[in-house]
């Protein structure tokens, strides 16, 4: 998300911004080693690191994509049907593929897959310019939908109620400014043609005084 953010928004190209950044990193990062070990062997900065040395990076997600991939072959064109994958691609008693688009894919199909992703574009395409001109103050919702984003693709971020929550209050909160800048576009508008009528009505006056009765 930071790579997004240093692409699309100057101030992250800052070094004050990338120090504070790396400074808010370091400090996540010792919250997590010394805070007490969550009550699940799937959770935790050691689980994490005890994986990557034993060789099983994915945990176990390229298992999960291949039996999702396998169930997505037989229907591709509109899915299997929300909720259906411990029934269809059955995997450690699991109920979403750790994966935005296999989940899509695999619940409502290719069809169901590009109805989302035109949703997506549309959406970014008028996103990303209003966070670059609002000076900043939505550059935060925008970032953290880039950040939820990214996580779905390897994990659940867009499945469980609490991050979908965050992830479309931050859209709506960008969108409130579209009905804003659409009516400040058209008060622009009305100004310049009241602008232009009097131009010409005070040239058709001066026209009309100069010319010989």
């Amino acid at each position: 998300s930071l790579a997004v953010g240093i692409v699309l928004f100057p101030a992250f190209r800052a070094v004050r911004a990338w120090g504070a950044a790396l400074a808010g990193m370091a400090a996540a990062v010792a919250v997590v080693w010394i805070a007490p070990a969550a009550p699940s062997t799937m959770m935790g900065l050691t689980h994490a690191v005890q994986q990557t040395t034993s060789g099983d990076v994915t945990t176990g997600r390229t298992t999960i994509w291949k039996n999702v991939i396998h169930a997505i072959e037989k229907r591709p064109v509109f899915g299997h049907g929300e909720g259906q994958m411990s029934t269809v691609a059955p995997t450690a008693n699991l109920a979403q593929p750790h994966d935005v688009f296999l989940q899509f894919a695999l619940s409502w199909g290719l069809v169901g897959l590009l109805c989302a992703a035109v949703l997506a574009i549309a959406f970014a395409a008028r996103a990303i310019p209003t966070a670059r001109r609002e000076g900043g103050a939505l550059v935060p919702a925008f970032m953290a939908m880039t950040a939820i984003a990214i996580l779905s693709l390897y994990d659940a971020s867009l499945y469980y109620a609490l991050p979908q929550s965050i992830f479309f209050a931050c859209a709506a909160i960008i969108a409130s400014q579209w009905g804003a800048e659409e009516r400040g576009a058209g008060r622009s508008a009305s100004r310049r043609a009241r602008s232009r009528g009097a131009r010409s009505s005070r040239s058709a006056t001066a026209a009309s005084a100069s010319s010989p009765p």
